[in-house]
């Protein structure tokens, strides 16, 4: 910890709305008082500070949409390959918190998907950097507070983009055994991406693989917990820098550890079906690689599986998210979603059967970020919204999205699941006073 004052990271789990800005601006009075305009614009004030300026100056509906991403939405923002400012405030009235793969053509006429294939899907780094520089100006300039917008791409071995540089998949880089050739391979995707103008990459993937069947073994490093645990700390060092730190260093990105966890023992050897691990197994097998990031390195985001573990998926899994990775590990970074993980265990919180289960009831409040667009406000009902939207910032102490130019990274925000439609109105009033009591006292 500095001796001028308290950290990014533990200001933020101190974060209790104005007491956080008190003691923020106590640690350095006269960086808060020099400052002119809003106090969280002050790029010389402390990071507590200015987030905690920010919140309070924030509604609710851009807090929230400081936690949706948009992928396919970027369609609503742009015109051919153009980003449309127009566009992009009829769309997001309210600003955006995230962009997904701004070097792919999701949302481009006549493209229908992005994730692989062909050149024409993808822009070239002119492009790419042309759209990051107009959608960040609309940002700052057209949003009503100016936050920049947070992007992220993929480099599961190397930046997946034209002209840049691809390496090897992991499991032949795993069977080299080398955790400096790794950090060398790592060093050249970081600098690749940040040169774009993305901060945040989704990799590296230490899960363990344990089925052959799995269609996904190439991303892995294979089998052994301590070969996984010592590739990804040299990957993490690789794309953030070594050690504990504040501030991203440039030519680095945030890494995303994933996918937490049980990814590669799944019934059958089928990709996302259930995990049936016990607990000895995951403490012992699949829990070593992500325990050993956390504990060595600054990984700024760990992503959940899209698998279940004993019937609850690991999206919602407080024992898992909670618990285990902010609890035990103390891992005080992002919990982002997998792309469709946030919504895939919906239907199963909302049928009745499942809602009458109190185990499934609590685990589904679960903390993540990165929301696909449409969710949780677009396909919430709107009876359920204003229930939903305040069990994620209620009580002063919701862990809200810190803008990128804080620190390229953001902060804890938990959430809830909307109460069934079949539930009763005695059952639906305590589960809204369980959601309150969550979000007050969440450790997620």
């Amino acid at each position: 910890m500095p001796a001028t004052g308290i950290t990014r990271r533990g200001a933020l789990r101190l974060c209790a709305g104005g007491s956080l800005s008190t003691l923020a601006v106590a640690q350095n009075p006269a960086a808060a008082l020099a400052q002119s305009g809003p106090l969280y614009r002050n790029a010389n004030a402390p990071i507590a500070a200015r987030v905690a300026d920010l919140l309070a100056r924030m509604t609710l509906a851009e807090k929230i949409a400081q936690i949706r991403t948009a992928w396919q939405g970027k369609a609503d923002m742009i015109d051919g390959l153009a980003f449309d400012p127009a566009k992009a405030s009829a769309a997001f009235p309210d600003g955006i918190g995230h962009v997904t793969r701004p070097s792919d053509k999701r949302g481009v006429p006549g493209i229908s998907g992005a994730a692989g294939g062909t050149a024409a899907r993808w822009r070239t780094p002119e492009q790419t950097v042309d759209f990051i520089n107009a959608l960040q100006k609309w940002a700052l300039e057209d949003t009503r507070l100016g936050i920049p917008v947070l992007l992220h791409e993929e480099s599961l071995h190397g930046y997946m983009a034209t002209e840049a540089t691809m390496f090897p998949q992991a499991i032949a880089l795993a069977g080299t055994f080398d955790t400096d050739l790794m950090r060398r391979v790592q060093s050249v995707t970081a600098r690749e991406v940040r040169a774009r103008g993305v901060p945040l990459v989704l990799s590296p993937v230490v899960d363990i693989v344990r089925d052959p069947r799995w269609g996904r073994i190439e991303e892995t490093w294979g089998e052994d917990p301590f070969l996984c645990a010592e590739m990804g700390v040299a990957a993490v060092e690789g794309l953030q820098g070594p050690g504990k730190f504040e501030k991203l260093a440039d030519g680095k990105v945030f890494a995303t550890l994933k996918h937490m966890t049980g990814h590669g023992q799944p019934e059958s050897g089928n990709n996302v079906s259930p995990a049936q691990l016990s607990e000895r197994d995951l403490r012992e097998n699949f829990f070593p690689p992500f325990r050993e990031v956390v504990r060595r390195t600054s990984i700024g985001a760990v992503m959940p599986s899209y698998n279940e573990i004993d019937g609850i998926p690991s999206h919602a899994n407080t024992w898992l998210l909670g618990k285990v990775l902010r609890g035990e590990w103390g891992f005080d970074g992002v919990i982002v979603s997998d792309y469709g993980g946030g919504t895939n265990w919906r239907p199963c919180t909302t049928s009745p059967p499942i809602w009458r289960t109190r185990r499934i009831r609590r685990s589904a409040r679960a903390s993540t970020a990165n929301c696909p667009k449409a969710w949780p406000l677009p396909r919430c009902p709107k009876r359920w919204r204003p229930g939903v939207c305040r069990s994620i910032w209620s009580t002063g102490r919701a862990r809200g999205c810190s803008p990128s130019s804080f620190a390229r990274d953001c902060s804890k925000t938990p959430t809830a699941t909307p109460r069934s439609p079949s539930a009763s109105p005695a059952m639906q009033r305590r589960a809204r006073w369980r959601w309150r009591r969550r979000a007050r006292d969440c450790a997620c």
